[in-house]
């Protein structure tokens, strides 16, 4: 049993704001990605294994379950953040392949998933503060990495270095 507290800064009392249960031996590793707090909507996202796949979920600010934002039969791996302005959350996933690591955009409602990446192999992100931007580390068996600064659909601005000689 893994419990989610807030404490009331003033009282120092604590209120449990949501309980994981494993129907495994263990608790999932909590990690700086684990939660993150919206300020403007009030709401949190907490990245949970509780339907047997790490997924993404968005709560209001009292515990509730407001939705599962990803869902299927495969596994978030990073979750780089909210775009709160745009109601977007950005990850990367198995979701094509256990193999690969792809980057995507989802809407907080779990709808309008866009893939940032195709090309199969290895992408990982690093995004700006407003999400205008990200910068792609992507590899692949034959491929050394390739380091691109895109957009926020995805589209290539610069390749910043193709490691073309490494090739």
């Amino acid at each position: 049993i893994l419990d989610l507290l807030f404490v009331n800064p003033s009282t120092g009392q604590p209120r449990t704001m949501l309980q994981e249960t494993y129907l495994t031996s263990y608790v999932s590793e909590v990690t700086d990605e684990t939660l993150t707090f919206l300020p403007k909507s009030k709401q949190f996202v907490w990245q949970s294994e509780r339907d047997g796949y790490n997924h993404l979920y968005l709560y209001d600010i009292n515990g509730k379950l407001l939705q599962q934002i990803t869902k299927g039969p495969w596994e978030v791996t990073s979750f780089y953040g909210v775009d709160e302005a745009n109601g977007l959350a950005y990850y990367s996933s198995t979701e094509g392949s256990h193999l690969e690591r792809q980057i995507f955009a989802i809407r907080l409602d779990g709808g309008g998933k866009t893939a940032l990446t195709s090309t199969p192999g290895w992408h990982t992100a690093e995004f700006s503060s407003g999400y205008s931007y990200f910068i792609e580390t992507f590899s692949a068996w034959n491929t050394p990495p390739v380091v691109t600064l895109r957009d926020k659909k995805g589209q290539s601005v610069r390749v910043l270095r193709d490691n073309a000689v490494t090739r």
